[in-house]
C-alpha cells in the first residue's frame, strides 16, 4: 500500500436505484483507502437517495448531496467539487463500477510519475436479453 493523496470521488447521479448501490461498492472495495466519495443526488424521483444515504451511515466516507431541482450532471458533479477536500479527484458515474485496484494503480503511477492528469481502459459491458458482452477500450 503506498501512502499517497486524499482522493476525492465524484459521482452524480439521477434515477440510479437500481445500479448506485453497486457503484458504491465498487468505491467501498478500493485496495487504495485513502478516498472520500462525494454523492450528488440529482433531485432523483426514484430510490436513489434513500439507497444513498443507507450507505452513507455504513460508512463515514461517503457524503451525499441533493440538488432540490434537477440540474445536470455537470452542475451536480461542481456541487460534489465545492464540497472535496481531496489534492486529487476522480469522476465516476453512477452507473458504473470500478476494478478494486483501478485507484491503487493509477495514483501509484501518479506518485512515481509525478503525472497530474491520468485515464485508464475501460470495459463496456451490454447486457441485452440476459447477455452480457463485453467490449474492451483503451
Amino acid at each position: 500500500m503506498i501512502a499517497g493523496p486524499l482522493v476525492s470521488i465524484v459521482v452524480p447521479a439521477y434515477n440510479a436505484e437500481n445500479t448506485i448501490e453497486a457503484t458504491v461498492r465498487s468505491v467501498i472495495a478500493q485496495t487504495y483507502e485513502r478516498w472520500e466519495l462525494l454523492i450528488c443526488d440529482d433531485s432523483s424521483t426514484d430510490r436513489t437517495n434513500a439507497i444513498v444515504s443507507d450507505l452513507c451511515r455504513q460508512n463515514s466516507k461517503i457524503k451525499l448531496f441533493r440538488n432540490e431541482v434537477n440540474r445536470g450532471p455537470a452542475l451536480s458533479r461542481n456541487t460534489c467539487l465545492d464540497n472535496a477536500s481531496g489534492k486529487l479527484v476522480a469522476f465516476l458515474d453512477a452507473d458504473d463500477h470500478w476494478h478494486p485496484d483501478k485507484l491503487l494503480l493509477q495514483i501509484s503511477h501518479m506518485v512515481t510519475t509525478g503525472d497530474r492528469f491520468t485515464h485508464c481502459n475501460y470495459d463496456i459491458i451490454f447486457n441485452s436479453g440476459g447477455e452480457k458482452k463485453l467490449h474492451r477500450r483503451k
